[in-house]
């Protein structure tokens, strides 16, 4: 299989130069994973929740958060031995992790 193959069964459609016209194809399903639409998208949705989790525990973490300085982890509760939970950038970034780490763990567990 060519590289043209490649990118033929890789995209939908191409412009074929010489009869002029747009050829539309059927997309491309592994015989092994026949549809992975689905755990594509759970995977999409996973990221997109815990990087808006993360950026909505930034915004409620009091002042002086920083990136540069404050772990991830710190918008969950800060490290020992002086730990505290600030709220509600806890449960923001709580509740945005479990989801993400669900959702991740029921696809790669099909």
């Amino acid at each position: 299989m060519g590289v043209s193959d490649c990118m033929y069964l890789a995209f939908y459609s191409f412009f074929d130069t010489q009869n002029q016209s747009i050829i539309m194809r059927k997309p491309f399903h592994s015989p092994v994973y026949p549809d992975l639409t689905l755990p594509g998208l759970l995977q999409y949705l996973a990221g997109a929740i815990i990087f808006l989790g993360i950026s909505a525990g930034e915004i409620f973490y009091p002042p002086g958060y920083s990136t540069a300085v404050n772990y991830t982890g710190d918008l969950g509760s800060t490290r020992p031995p002086n730990d505290v939970i600030y709220q509600p950038s806890a449960l923001i970034f709580g509740m945005s992790t479990l989801i993400s780490s669900k959702t991740i763990l029921d696809v790669s567990t099909g």
